[in-house]
């Protein structure tokens, strides 16, 4: 029962971390002027993200598996984020979408980003055990 529970705990996590960078992609896509901008833009979508998903899989994975799987996804959220910031800010000024679905796409990305590889490493990632050695259990189909 520990388990199944450590397990929801990283989903809500990985639910919280996703809707978390939907809030942030437009304060890091407002730092992606100046030079050093790109840097301030990864910290404020990525560190947020990073936490989230370490602190909510630490007792599912355990503390270092956990981290390295928020550092992996966080860093791959955070590209992704700003390259589809970049391309929808560029579609934007060239007028030939809708701001609806330029919306849709700013804010969906990043989320959906964090809800795949989150579920895809809650699927792929061992689980740790009570002993500190990691398991794999039969999931009910």
């Amino acid at each position: 029962m520990q388990h199944s529970n450590a397990r929801v705990f990283a989903l809500i996590g990985v639910v919280v971390a996703a809707v978390a960078a939907a809030a942030l992609v437009m304060p890091a896509a407002r730092q992606l002027g100046p030079a050093s901008g790109l840097l301030t833009a990864a910290a404020i979508m990525g560190v947020p993200v990073l936490l989230l998903l370490a602190v909510s899989g630490a007792a599912h994975y355990g503390v270092l598996t956990s981290s390295m799987v928020a550092v992996g996804i966080a860093a791959i959220t955070c590209v992704v984020s700003l390259v589809v910031a970049a391309f929808t800010f560029a579609t934007a000024l060239s007028g030939s979408i809708t701001g609806v679905l330029l919306a849709v796409v700013l804010f969906g990305a990043p989320a959906l980003c964090v809800l795949i590889l989150g579920l895809l490493a809650l699927r792929l990632v061992p689980a740790r055990s009570q002993g500190g050695a990691f398991m794999r259990h039969a999931q009910h189909q």
